[in-house]
């Protein structure tokens, strides 16, 4: 059995040869959900969102959220 790229580009290539195309579509949609769950936990996420500019206050947030949001929403609207 092949070992598994890194960029799981070859997939299809490491499961047996007697699997039909059924079996490894079902193979390969068992192995990428176990991974997803398996990198979820070792990451606590796969997602990770970091802010541009600081937040020093909450106050802040009125800057960088409504009414801040609102400002420039009404800006792009007008300019078009």
């Amino acid at each position: 059995m092949k070992e598994i790229n890194l960029t799981l580009d070859n997939l299809d290539e490491v499961f047996p040869e007697d699997f039909t195309q059924e079996q490894i579509a079902k193979a390969k949609t068992l192995f990428l959900k176990r991974l997803a769950e398996k990198a979820h936990k070792f990451y606590g996420g796969k997602i990770q969102v970091i802010p541009k500019a600081s937040v020093p206050g909450f106050n802040w947030f009125n800057v960088w959220y409504t009414p801040g949001v609102s400002k420039i929403s009404t800006t792009i609207r007008d300019n078009n």
